[in-house]
């Protein structure tokens, strides 16, 4: 039976991954293929454990470093991979990109458990640091702040982290089991990259392959508001609370509003359609006032017709300012006027 762990730099399509097994996880069973999950929380031990959940999964290196929680964690994936022995599956995986920070005791852990019958395979996708420094900064700098206080720039960021992940794989070359290294960049589509590497042979085709397109990079927009969120919290702060503030669903961030508003307004292709269409009655006019020796209307120079007050993002944002500050300012009413009732009250 092939062990296979999956690890990699983040921002290397692991979510993707994930998802997809996750997604189909009863199909793969009847292909004896078990997907435990990022933290083994696809598997039903004796009881389930405090930490077996997959929010949880960012936690494993402070759970492999905390000796009772390490021993849990040891126990459980013993028990996981014998029943899977005896079932009779051909394949066991285990995913978790955090993996990396805390590989030598992951790897010391392994050599605690029974593997016989066991083959175990690790899979370590990597991706070109500098790039990888673009995705992780939007990530882990902005999007979800991981760290406290103001939100730091790029090079503040670097300043404090190193990007070392050769040096975290350093453990796997100690061990007797096969590690394979990809090169994220060369991949096309990093899930059936990996079910090959699996040796898992199914029809692709069955599913929708959009795998690199799981967590992808915010947009400009989005990103600075979530930077002025985010430095306004002096706590660590998940995607998710930004989410809530500002109900995201209903947001739109690739929604250009000079764009929008310029496409509704006339133009001089604009004008001669309309003028095509109504040319007979804009004569009859003209005759009228002919009639009556005035001067008729002109209809050749439609570009004098067309307003050069040109929208720009400056008047919107001016505007916008000042809404603000009126709701503002009535919103501080209310709460005076809200404040007074409950005093009398």
């Amino acid at each position: 039976m092939d062990f296979i762990i999956h690890i990699g730099m983040g921002k290397t399509g692991s979510t993707s991954i994930q998802n997809h097994l996750e997604e189909n996880i009863s199909f793969y069973e009847s292909k004896k293929v078990r997907y435990l999950g990022l933290i083994l929380e696809n598997f039903q031990g004796n009881s389930k454990l405090s930490w077996q959940k997959k929010s949880y999964a960012h936690a494993i290196s402070d759970i492999l470093n905390n000796e009772s929680l390490k021993c849990e964690f040891r126990n459980l994936l013993q028990q996981a991979l014998d029943k899977a022995k005896i079932e009779g599956l051909e394949k066991v995986i285990l995913s978790n990109e955090g993996l990396g920070e805390s590989l030598t005791i992951f790897c010391q852990l392994l050599e605690e458990i029974n593997l016989d019958g066991v083959r175990v395979k690790f899979i370590a996708y990597i991706r070109n640091p500098l790039d990888w420094s673009l995705s992780a900064y939007s990530q882990w700098g902005i999007k979800h702040k991981t760290y406290t206080g103001e939100v730091q720039s790029y090079l503040s960021y670097f300043n404090s982290r190193n990007i070392d992940f050769a040096n975290q794989l350093e453990p796997l070359k100690k061990l007797q089991h096969e590690s394979i290294y990809v090169n994220y960049d060369e991949v096309s589509d990093t899930v059936q990259d990996f079910l090959a590497r699996c040796k898992i042979q199914i029809n692709f085709d069955l599913f929708e392959s959009n795998s690199k397109k799981d967590n992808v990079k915010p947009s400009k927009a989005e990103l600075f508001y979530r930077a002025v969120f985010n430095t306004r919290r002096n706590e660590t702060t998940l995607p998710s609370v930004f989410d809530n503030y500002l109900n995201i669903e209903n947001i739109n961030f690739e929604w250009d509003p000079i764009a929008w508003f310029n496409q509704l307004q006339p133009s001089k292709s604009g004008l001669n359609m309309v003028y095509d269409k109504n040319k007979i009655f804009f004569n009859e006019l003209n005759m009228l006032l002919k009639n009556q020796n005035e001067q008729q209307f002109e209809y050749k120079n439609f570009e004098k017709l067309i307003s050069e007050d040109h929208l720009s993002i400056e008047k919107i944002t001016g505007v916008l300012i000042q809404i603000i500050l009126n709701q503002n300012a009535k919103l501080i009413e209310l709460e005076k006027r809200l404040e007074k009732k409950i005093t009398n009250d």
